[in-house]
């Protein structure tokens, strides 16, 4: 029968990964790995200690990528062996013990007693030089394969697990090996199993060769048409990171067209402020040459009628009656003078008309809401005037 031997192992321990052998649970070496329907190999003893507390549950979650599998009445321990990775585990072990037990003698596993000298790689036996000569004379070996033990613990020739070539016996009948595939149920049978639980014509069952043949075929097309997948996948996602990178760049482009409209509005807008100011700003100037030449005025009444006021009274204060009396009548023009002064009406503040009279501002620049404002101030100037 053809067992896992067909698959190099010395291949895969040298390509594979050492952190590959460790159990991601207890990050350390397998023990007894089992591997669940996701794929993911877990230690049992590992995933017992997961169940624990939970002896009625019927699935277990993946630590790593949360997808259930669904438990038989011998949970756990009913959950498929990886002999493969039991295998590489194996022969990891052994490469490293190797490596460590340099000047330490290895025994012929044939007769027990020798220093062994070689191994058959095909029989996964350690011999001695006699033992050796013997497997060398017989029909059956005398073709095998051997590697010396140097070249062992050199690494030059890797140790090989006989796992490889090992047959797992059937669950069902323990002495009975899995020689058959039920295509129908999908499981690996024994011949006592063709017989009874999987027997034809319900059942179709195929030698384990045939299967693998099958299987692989299978997985080939299986193969193929996921990397077609895979190809339409990176194109798409090539794609979207164009687009993607093409819409950045566009809305980069929109944005910087935004600001730049926007500062070149601002400027507007800003320059249009720098004129109105300075027209506003003449338009007070003028305004103010008002206020100076009305207060001017008030000043100079304000200082003449005090004046007035204050050389009458000294007059009154410092004149005997008979000079009063002659002096009465310029008293009583000075007074009357000072009575008889007009006052200015007063300068109201810029108004809307005030704009609109000026010819070096546009109907819109004293619209609301400056005018507002400004028709505003007048109301109140108006309305304290009234007051007074």
């Amino acid at each position: 029968m053809a067992g896992l031997s067909e698959v190099s192992a010395a291949g895969v321990l040298k390509k594979i990964n050492q952190g590959h052998l460790e159990c991601p649970i207890c990050v350390s070496r397998f023990t007894n790995p089992k591997i669940l329907d996701c794929l993911h190999s877990f230690c049992q003893t590992c995933l017992e200690k997961m169940m624990e507390g939970q002896p009625q549950q019927r699935e277990i979650t993946c630590p790593v990528c949360r997808q259930q599998t669904a438990l038989s009445d011998a949970g756990i321990a009913g959950i498929i062996n990886n002999f493969s990775l039991m295998a590489l585990v194996e022969e990891a072990n052994q490469q490293e013990e190797m490596v460590k037990s340099q000047r330490s003698n290895i025994i012929c596993e044939v007769c027990e007693e020798e220093e062994a000298i070689v191994r058959c790689l095909e029989c996964r036996e350690y011999l001695c030089d006699f033992c050796h000569n013997a497997h060398k004379r017989s029909k059956k070996t005398r073709n095998h394969e051997t590697a010396s033990i140097e070249d062992l613990r050199s690494g030059k020739a890797p140790y090989q697990s006989r796992l490889w070539n090992e047959v797992p016996k059937c669950p069902n009948h323990s002495s009975q090996d899995l020689f058959f595939f039920c295509e129908t149920c999908e499981t690996l049978i024994c011949a006592v199993c063709t017989a009874l639980d999987h027997k034809a014509p319900d059942h179709k069952f195929i030698d384990i060769s045939a299967a693998v043949a099958s299987c692989k075929e299978k997985v080939t097309q299986l193969i193929t048409e996921a990397k077609q997948c895979l190809n339409k996948l990176t194109d798409a996602k090539e794609k979207a990171l164009k687009f993607k990178l093409d819409h950045n760049n566009i809305t980069l482009e929109i944005n910087d067209d935004i600001t730049k409209n926007a500062d070149e509005a601002v400027a507007k807008i800003r320059e249009n402020e720098r004129l109105l100011k300075e027209k506003v700003t003449k338009i007070c100037h003028k305004k103010d040459a008002c206020f100076d030449q009305g207060l001017e005025c008030c000043e100079q009444n304000i200082e003449k009628a005090e004046k007035t006021l204050e050389t009458v009274k000294t007059v009154m204060e410092q004149t005997n009656n008979f000079d009063l009396l002659k002096l009465q009548p310029n008293l009583l023009q000075k007074l009357q003078d000072a009575a008889d002064q007009e006052t200015p009406a007063p300068v109201q503040g810029l108004t809307f008309k005030d704009f609109q009279q000026c010819k070096e501002i546009s109907q819109a620049e004293i619209e609301l809401p400056i005018a507002q404002r400004h028709s505003d101030v007048k109301d109140n100037v108006q309305k304290g005037v009234g007051e007074g």
